[in-house]
C-alpha cells in the first residue's frame, strides 16, 4: 500500500511538472531576455513565448518556413532549428537505420548551445490499440558530421 502511495505521488508531480508551463504575453517576459531576442531576430513578429520557471523562457517562431526556438534561462541560451529528416547527414541515418530500425522520427533539430552545433532526434516506437501512443521515446545527440554522441530515454 505504500509503495502505491509513493508511486501515486510522483506520478502526480511529474505530471504536474510538464503543465507547469504556460504561455505568456511579451511584456511578462524577463527584460534581458526578451532585449536579446529583440536585438537578435529583429524581423520575427509571430512569436510565441512559454514560461516555464520564473527563469525559463522559451521563444517559439517560424522564419523562411523554418521552425525555430530559442530557450533562455540563468545557464545559457539554447537556439533550435527544426529541420526535415532527409536532410540530416548520412551518418545520422545510417545509425537510424542501423540501430533504431522499429523507431519513427519525431522531429530532428539543430540545437546550438554554449558555441557548440549538434543535431538532436526524437524517436518513439508506436503502441497502444490504433498504435497512436507513443512508447520508449528517446532523444538521439550527434555531432554535425554525424557522429553519434549519446541516447537519453525520455
Amino acid at each position: 500500500m505504500r509503495k502505491l502511495f509513493v508511486v501515486l505521488i510522483v506520478g502526480l508531480l511529474a505530471n504536474a511538472a510538464v503543465f507547469a508551463q504556460k504561455s505568456v504575453a511579451k511584456e511578462e517576459v524577463l527584460k534581458n531576455y526578451l532585449s536579446d531576442f529583440e536585438k537578435n531576430y529583429p524581423d520575427v513578429k509571430d512569436v510565441k513565448w512559454v514560461m516555464y520557471d520564473s527563469l525559463n523562457y522559451e521563444a517559439t517562431f517560424t522564419t523562411d518556413d523554418v521552425r525555430q526556438q530559442v530557450l533562455y534561462s540563468n545557464k545559457g541560451t539554447e537556439k533550435r532549428w527544426y529541420v526535415e529528416p532527409e536532410y540530416t547527414p548520412k551518418a545520422i541515418k545510417d545509425t537510424l537505420a542501423n540501430s533504431y530500425s522499429g523507431y519513427k522520427v519525431k522531429h530532428v533539430c539543430i540545437v546550438e548551445l554554449r558555441g557548440k552545433m549538434t543535431y538532436q532526434v526524437r524517436i518513439y516506437k508506436k503502441g497502444g490499440l490504433f498504435g497512436r501512443k507513443q512508447k520508449d521515446p528517446k532523444q538521439l545527440n550527434f555531432e554535425t558530421n554525424g557522429k553519434f554522441i549519446d541516447v537519453i530515454s525520455l
